[in-house]
């Protein structure tokens, strides 16, 4: 009756970031409702040795494993299918059918965002970018530029941020931004 939560980021913190601190706490409240119980896993122990880890915690300690926003091609999701371990991806579309996921339309979201700016007036819009090598980044990024391209409106790459993960970087980045309007 336990369900594991991992993060399919490496080296992602729960205390630190309020999307995955708010999931997390959704997620438990929702599985004590059921009269479950969840495992929360350092991301660090499954991608260190994924197959070693997946022996060793999830042999009996839960009957399930949450991965939340795996990267692309994630060696820790593929080593779970390939030994048949109950998972589900969230904030990831599942790499085909077999995997359950919850997730958003992305690239249609962030379409539609861009398309109601368009629509507010604005011309210039930029586009704050997520992690390298995370499907809903490239998903958004692609609604973006469908959106722009779909009103004639030309790209221009200073409007695009660096991929997150410094804080830094997004930080100078906005700045520039902001100068330029």
């Amino acid at each position: 009756h336990t369900l594991g939560i991992i993060s399919g980021i490496t080296g992602a913190s729960y205390s630190r970031d309020g999307y995955f601190r708010s999931l997390v706490d959704s997620l438990l409240s929702v599985i004590s409702e059921y009269d479950q119980n969840g495992l929360i896993f350092a991301s660090h122990i499954f991608h260190a040795d994924p197959n070693q880890s997946i022996r060793i915690y999830c042999d009996g300690r839960c009957d399930g494993l949450l991965v939340l926003a795996p990267d692309l091609g994630s060696v820790l999701v593929n080593s779970l299918r390939e030994r048949g371990f109950a998972l589900a991806l969230i904030g990831t579309m599942s790499y085909d059918d077999s995997l359950a996921y919850c997730d958003i339309d992305n690239m249609h979201a962030m379409s539609i965002a861009v398309r109601e700016l368009l629509e507010l007036g604005h011309k210039r819009i930029a586009l704050c970018q997520g992690p390298a090598g995370l499907q809903p980044a490239e998903l958004r990024r692609s609604g973006y530029i469908q959106a722009l391209s779909a009103a004639n409106i030309a790209m221009d790459d200073r409007l695009f941020s660096p991929m997150l993960g410094d804080p830094v970087p997004i930080a100078n980045w906005v700045r520039q931004v902001m100068h330029r309007l």
